[in-house]
């Protein structure tokens, strides 16, 4: 009898028993499943994080330990070793071909392969040993992860957190010349202006006056930035100022220090005169006497403190200013298209685009995007920050190598095209995928000012020694008495000596 109704008692809290089992196994489930389970089951394994930025947003400190990731403990099977290996493989052959293309250019000027680097390649030959260990240790984060992506299929390449960033750290082969390329019109030009009207009336697509205005608008920005430049990174070699045609009236035409370049010299004749940007761009590294190494400047664009050489280029590779870009949610949905063969990159496009806007930048950019995504399968998580840009005549002529095609049709669009491809966004794309360039995230230290709305509100508030560089852009909806005020700012706030390159 007593049996019975401790049977029947059982039978009573059986649901509730169930219900327990059944929410144990659920989370032994999900703690199998779960990244969680690294830290729970593998306490006790640790990475030295480097200065390396984690794609999550690790920290970069010297001394900062973390523990293994799942994609870490995974990286260390038979399999990922072989595919890291072939990765490694690829990236020389990448370096190899650039260092090829550079003809006769010095061997020690092009991008440098990781291998040679973390063989101790010393070119000086009297680097401390605590430099050099130091070296060692950032090589070495470098080659951990150069390979690394996330499970979006966003390629992550490698780079750095500004905010823990050591801009003091040398390289022996960081010993090279670095020229900056300026490009310059001065709409006011009345010869200029001439073509500009002439050229307009073939145009199958009608531009607004006031925007295409808004674009070659010169209140003199160029005189301040160059006077900038002098001031704050007086260690560059040369200075190119490509133009139509045009010269600055305050410029000393017979400076040693800079050249004025023609768009004859760098372009197909039969295509010129140009008034696009986009093209214009990515003929820059044909300037005769371009050294490797080039910083590139828009005239709206200004160092505003003083810089070294490492804000710009690492182990001779550029440090490029970036922002997250979220590509990874936009083409999550669309990568089978990316993978599949039949799909042009038209169709990728116009995905991006109903995802973005449909304003000419927003299509230029989802053009470009587009055209980086089917060629290479992957996508940049990343956009440039507008200000200076760091490059190299190598990873110039591999975007050529492998769009030739594309950009033969971009050199015969006089003006900005809706079929475009924007410069900035294809060299963050080939860059950091081809590990040909270093990412730099920068937070705030790159300042972009549009003159609208409270703009002088904003001049008067701020303080050009808080950033490394700063833009003040222009548009349609730009006054003139804004003009005058950053006229005011510039010549009495922010560089009003002289520099020697003025009459």
């Amino acid at each position: 009898m007593r049996n019975a109704r401790i049977w029947n008692r059982s039978l009573k809290n059986l649901p509730a028993i169930v219900i327990l089992l059944s929410c144990a196994v659920v989370f032994f489930t999900t703690l199998i499943h779960s990244p969680i389970k690294v830290e729970l089951f593998k306490i006790g394994n640790f990475k030295r994080n480097g200065i390396l930025e984690q794609e999550k947003g690790g920290k970069n400190l010297e001394n900062d330990f973390q523990p293994l990731s799942k994609e870490d403990i995974d990286s260390n099977s038979a399999d990922s070793q072989i595919q890291n290996s072939q990765k490694n493989e690829d990236l020389s052959k990448i370096h190899q071909n650039a260092d090829q293309n550079q003809g006769e250019k010095d061997d020690n000027t092009g991008p440098k392969n990781m291998e040679n680097l973390s063989n101790g390649s010393n070119n000086k030959g009297d680097a401390s040993s605590e430099n050099d260990d130091s070296q060692k240790k950032i090589i070495e984060n470098l080659k951990r992860h150069k390979s690394r992506k996330n499970e979006d299929s966003c390629d992550i390449g490698e780079g750095f957190n500004e905010s823990s960033y050591d801009f003091n750290q040398t390289f022996p082969d960081d010993d090279f010349p670095v020229d900056v390329v300026y490009t310059w019109v001065n709409g006011s030009d009345p010869v200029w202006s001439e073509k500009h009207d002439q050229c307009s009336k073939a145009r199958r697509i009608a531009v607004p006056k006031r925007v295409e205005k808004a674009r070659f608008v010169d209140i003199g920005e160029l005189l301040f930035s160059m006077r900038a430049l002098e001031r704050y990174i007086p260690w560059v070699n040369h200075i190119y100022l490509v133009t139509d045609n045009q010269v600055p009236n305050w410029l000393k035409k017979d400076h040693p220090k800079v050249t004025i370049i023609d768009h004859t010299q760098i372009m197909p004749e039969k295509y010129l005169p140009t008034f696009n940007s986009n093209n214009i761009d990515f003929h820059l590294h044909l300037i005769p006497n371009l050294t490797e190494h080039f910083i590139y400047l828009n005239d709206d664009v200004f160092i505003s403190r003083p810089l070294k050489k490492s804000h710009f280029f690492l182990n001779g590779r550029p440090l490029m200013p970036v922002a997250k870009h979220d590509w990874k949610t936009k083409i999550k949905e669309h990568r089978r298209a990316i993978h599949s063969s039949s799909v042009s990159s038209s169709v990728i496009q116009q995905m991006i685009i109903n995802d973005m806007g449909t304003n000419q930048y927003q299509h230029v950019t989802a053009h470009t995007v587009s055209l980086f995504m089917k060629k290479f399968k992957t996508s940049v998580c990343y956009r440039t920050r507008h200000g200076y840009m760091p490059l190299t005549i190598s990873l110039m002529k591999y975007i050529w190598n492998n769009f030739e095609e594309e950009l033969q049709e971009v050199e015969k669009h006089r003006f900005r095209n809706y079929n475009d491809i924007s410069m900035p966004t294809m060299i963050i794309q080939v860059g950091i995928h081809s590990r040909m360039m270093y990412y730099l995230h920068t937070g705030y230290s790159v300042r972009y000012l549009v003159m609208v709305g409270e703009f002088s509100k904003k001049l008067k508030e701020f303080n050009h020694l808080d950033y490394n560089s700063f833009c003040l852009n222009s548009g349609e909806k730009t006054t003139s008495s804004m003009r005058d005020i950053v006229k005011n700012y510039l010549n009495s706030t922010f560089c009003p000596i002289k520099s020697s390159f003025e009459i």
